[in-house]
């Protein structure tokens, strides 16, 4: 009787063994797995929408895609207002946010990976209402109308507005900017090179009807930031890792050329 005992307890341990393993399998499988929620603001060239299925583009969606492809991590990309996306990373709604800039104010709700791109943001003007321009000094600036786009940091131009006596006009994306600098409404367009390059490639006719000042506002980092509160906090390590595979591969740069 108690050898059919002991042989009843060891079936059940080993039972107990294979269905607690058998769980955890499953709940690393699972966790594995998780899809990781990723949101951008549009901005060209780096997020872009389709015009039939609306669904998100451009270099930014590509440099994502590479690399959580190769972390095998599914992702979940989808586009919303800037403002809306901060309010997504500090409250944990989404995981990730696309090419952010790193400020003080967002360490407090976010982590931030490895920088992925440099670009430089440069003021702009247009040759049809000055033959040449360039500054050094923030007091050169005074007396000018700069466009600039609702929610973007643009560091020091953007604190000293006041100080020296210039205005910024806001607008809601670069796109209006241009309009309004061609027209004569502005005095210079503050932007990044890489949204202005795209936009001659593919305005052809821009060619020659705007350029940059050679000295840039501010040469901007951007990073793939984390939600503190979301699902994606424990990926900052292999991202970085990711990241930094890229760059010596130089498959981050094959992207970026892209533009």
């Amino acid at each position: 009787m108690s050898r059919l005992i002991k042989q009843t307890r060891i079936v059940a341990y080993v039972c107990t063994f294979l269905f607690v393993g058998m769980f955890l399998t499953a709940t690393n499988v699972c966790a594995q797995q998780a899809e990781i929620k990723i949101s951008s603001d549009p901005w060209v060239p780096w997020v872009l929408s389709a015009e039939d299925d609306g669904a998100p583009y451009g270099i930014a969606i590509d440099l994502a895609n590479e690399i959580f492809s190769r972390m095998d991590v599914p992702i979940d990309i989808s586009v919303y207002p800037f403002k809306r996306c901060l309010f997504q990373m500090e409250t944990g709604k989404r995981d990730i946010l696309l090419m952010a800039k790193k400020t003080p104010e967002r360490e407090k709700f976010m982590l931030y990976s490895d920088v992925v791109v440099n670009d430089p943001q440069l003021l702009y003007y247009a040759t049809q209402h000055k033959e040449d321009f360039e500054w050094s000094e923030l007091s050169d600036l005074k007396g000018a109308t700069i466009g600039v786009v609702l929610g973007f940091d643009y560091g020091q131009l953007t604190q000293y507005a006041k100080t020296h006596d210039y205005s910024l006009i806001v607008s809601s994306d670069d796109d209006t900017n241009l309009r309004i600098l061609l027209a004569g409404r502005i005095d210079l367009l503050a932007m990044s090179r890489s949204t202005a390059d795209h936009m001659i490639k593919k305005n052809p006719e821009l060619k020659g009807k705007i350029r940059a000042a050679t000295n840039p506002i501010s040469v901007a980092e951007f990073h793939f930031a984390i939600s503190r509160k979301g699902n994606a906090t424990h990926l900052l390590p292999r991202i970085n890792e990711t990241i930094a595979d890229m760059n010596s591969d130089g498959s981050l740069e094959r992207i970026l050329r892209q533009q």
